[in-house]
């Protein structure tokens, strides 16, 4: 399904080029793809539309939290809470980032990680 909804996306993109919505949902299909870097590249698209979006933020967030750049991550999500302090899953997320040890660089499993 992911892939004819790619598709679908694109077409969309090509009638109207700045469509905060279909950057983000691109993103999300690439995520849930694990191509984390095409995620990131849809994402800061739509972020670039919509500069104060706490959810685009909070996927930017999601993306460096699988990557394991837990620095990166806080420091998104904390913008998307500035945004919505009520943002229940960007606070959840900041508290599991908060127990983790102090950010050394990729986690073991995380792309470049031990």
């Amino acid at each position: 399904m992911d892939d004819n909804a790619e598709l679908v996306i694109r077409e969309v993109l090509k009638l109207n080029p700045n469509t905060i919505n279909v950057f983000n949902s691109l993103g999300i299909i690439y995520r849930r793809q694990s191509k984390y870097a095409e995620a990131l590249e849809q994402y800061k698209k739509a972020l670039r539309v919509s500069p104060h979006d706490e959810n685009i933020l909070y996927n930017i967030g999601r993306i460096y939290f699988d990557l394991g750049e837990f620095g990166k991550a806080r420091d998104i999500l904390q913008k998307a809470v500035e945004l919505n302090p009520g943002f229940s899953e960007a606070v959840e997320m900041l508290r599991i980032i908060s127990m983790r040890p102090p950010d050394n660089g990729p986690g073991p499993g995380a792309p470049g990680g031990a």
